[in-house]
């Protein structure tokens, strides 16, 4: 086995999870129903192979001497666990609890524990559950979409009897030494300075504070295709995309809501800038802050383009490591709102199977308020997952906050020229009784008396 120091990205989410004294706070995963014909002698080999064909599904982490590092295995014995519960009274809720409490489980940083797992329960005899568990430290979203994209690759080739071959990827020695050449260079420096001079001043504060406190909530709803093409078309004829288009939505309500005109948003990205990268299971996403001093007067409109131009230019600067800058070393969270836009790709299938996938969230969180847009498959409507610490939420109605997303959503559809201003609520005048007699004057004489 090799072992490896984390990067700054891992670092920075061992130290959060140690902070907080929480090791199930960075779990992620999802599962896939799958209906059909699945060869499980098969699937077993295609994701033992996967396995071999993939560093990150060999990682574990060890901080037994006080100084964590990753631990690559050369072999993981049999990396798909298999669960039968066909022969419980309700065999598909006997599979879904098992997920959620194994979810609900840490991932030791034990330096034996693998930070990806798979697991299959069958729960009929064309009926399967693929679940997946993974520690953040080592996979982020894109990660695992990939991985699901390749098991059906490799399953799909195994079945028809072909050996399939591997995508380039970069090792963890690869990956830690483009990161150390970053920090050697000019590059450093120069986006050191751009975050420092933007981020120094911010004061805004919108929550309660948590004290550590961890539990969450969540709200969801859907956007169904047709509303959904409304905001790719109205996103393209403002030279925009659907993530700029989100980004405003949140802007623009935490004005109407919170009064504040100065305001920041953590926006994960991507950062991938190979072919290589693209195809790597592993932890590459790293969060950008966005911050914009709004105008009430400006146009949904107008924030668009003012999006488009600001993050285009933070865009340039986004391999520095934000948590470095002088802001970010007060005592307090870097950030209070996050917005994802998960484009993940779930549409590949298990030949012979249908298959939908659920992502799944750790019931802790730290941050007041995550908000996830998730478009995982083009055939079906579009979730938004608004996740928020229940602390943080003590003092605000939360359903009423949250509703109100989805409410700005479709009036801005409606009408993407309104202000960012939140309108005012006009009384309408009272009505004016009809005549209740028969000549003009006792009309008059009776509507004078009751509107002096």
């Amino acid at each position: 086995m090799k072992t490896f120091p984390l990067t700054r990205r891992q670092l920075e989410i061992y130290f959060h999870q140690s902070l907080f004294s929480s090791p199930t706070l960075f779990n992620i995963g999802g599962f896939i129903k799958i209906k059909g014909t699945l060869d499980i002698e098969i699937f077993s080999a295609a994701i033992s192979a996967l396995t071999e064909d993939n560093h990150a599904l060999r990682l574990a982490i060890d901080d037994t001497g006080g100084q964590p590092r990753q631990v690559l295995w050369p072999h993981i014995q049999n990396p798909l666990q298999i669960i039968d519960t066909r022969s419980k009274t309700h065999p598909e809720q006997a599979a879904r609890e098992w997920v959620k409490h194994d979810f609900s489980r840490p991932i030791p940083f034990d330096g034996k524990t693998p930070l990806g797992t798979y697991t299959l329960l069958l729960h009929g005899d064309k009926n399967f559950i693929l679940y997946g568990r993974f520690h953040h430290i080592a996979f982020d979203g894109w990660a695992i979409s990939k991985l699901h994209g390749e098991s059906c690759r490799y399953y799909n080739i195994m079945r028809q009897g072909a050996i399939p071959n591997p995508a380039p990827t970069m090792t963890p020695s690869e990956l830690i030494a483009e990161e150390d050449s970053y920090y050697e260079s000019h590059h450093y420096e120069k986006d050191s300075q751009y975050w420092n001079r933007k981020l120094n001043d911010y004061q805004t504060q919108l929550f309660s504070g948590a004290s550590k406190q961890l539990a969450c909530s969540q709200r969801s709803f859907k956007i169904p295709t047709g509303a959904y093409q409304r905001i790719r078309a109205l996103s393209a004829a403002h030279q925009a995309t659907i993530f700029h288009f989100f980004i405003g939505i949140i802007y623009t309500h935490t004005l109407r809501e919170f009064g504040a005109d100065d305001l920041m948003l953590a926006l994960p990205i991507l950062n991938r800038r190979s072919v290589r990268a693209k195809n790597t299971p592993g932890l590459f996403a790293s969060l950008c802050p966005l911050r914009l001093k709004l105008q009430p007067h400006w146009s949904f409109e107008e924030l668009l383009d003012i999006i488009r131009r600001e993050l285009r230019a933070d865009l340039r600067h986004h391999r520095y490591p934000v948590g470095e800058t002088e802001y970010f070393k007060r005592d307090q969270l870097p950030y209070e709102i996050s917005l994802s836009y998960e484009k993940h790709d779930y549409e590949a299938m298990f030949d012979g199977t249908i298959s939908n996938v659920t992502a799944m969230r750790s019931s802790l969180q730290h941050y007041p308020l995550k908000i996830f847009v998730r478009e995982a498959d083009s055939r079906l409507p579009v979730k938004v997952d608004l996740d928020y610490n229940q602390a943080s939420f003590s003092n605000l109605d939360a359903a009423s906050f949250i509703e109100g997303v989805e409410q700005l959503l479709y009036s801005i559809l409606r009408d993407p020229g309104q202000s960012l201003l939140k309108p005012t609520c006009i009384t309408p005048p009272p009505s004016i009784p009809p005549p209740p007699h028969p000549d003009l004057c006792s009309w008059f004489e009776h509507t004078a008396k009751m509107f002096p």
